[in-house]
């Protein structure tokens, strides 16, 4: 089974995590819209959340769901003032949505943690409207350092498999930063 993370979740949140993985380029995968409902799956305590709440507005809503009770506590408590977020606990492969209720996920450093990817993302496909946008962001194995083990980590082609065996259509994966890569996909 993938090693889950599982400690230190207000050390997801640290400001130089922002230099590695700037929010504003995790956002442009799905390039959220005022009114838009979009899922942030292994949201942790709401690094990706709190600016996507942003970004969606008052008209909008951001759906958190991580499969872990305390980082959603900790995003309920930096939340407060931002009705549009509701946080969702989770299970792994199975979502407590509605068909066709997303118009955008993202999953960002989670991919390599799952033990059923296809099942997931077949998941993360079945809640995504038509036409619905996925952006995922993982460690690169190709850049040793922090973060999971190499062996641990989800090569770019594995993950562009992975997403077409569910139903998606990935576009190439880019490099984001030193250490990940992201890519783009749409629901085929």
């Amino acid at each position: 089974m993938p090693h889950k993370f599982g400690h230190n979740w207000s050390g997801l949140l640290r400001p130089e995590r922002a230099q590695a993985q700037p929010p504003d380029a995790i956002l442009a995968l799905v390039a959220p819209q005022p009114g838009e409902t979009v899922l942030d799956l292994g949201s942790g305590p709401g690094y990706v959340s709190l600016p996507l709440a942003e970004r969606v507005g008052a008209t909008g809503r951001v759906i958190a769901a991580d499969i872990a009770e305390e980082p959603l506590a900790l995003l309920r408590t930096a939340a407060a003032a931002m009705p549009q977020v509701r946080t969702v606990l989770v299970e792994e492969s199975r979502l407590p949505l509605p068909d066709a209720s997303v118009d955008a996920a993202l999953l960002v450093n989670v991919l390599h943690e799952l033990a059923d990817p296809v099942g997931s993302l077949g998941e993360l496909r079945r809640v995504l409207r038509a036409g619905g946008r996925l952006g995922i962001v993982d460690w690169d194995p190709a850049s040793p350092g922090r973060g999971p083990r190499i062996e641990e980590r989800v090569p770019p082609e594995r993950a562009g498999q992975w997403l077409r065996a569910a139903g998606f259509v990935p576009e190439p994966a880019a490099a984001l930063g030193a250490a990940f890569y992201a890519v783009r996909a749409t629901v085929g």
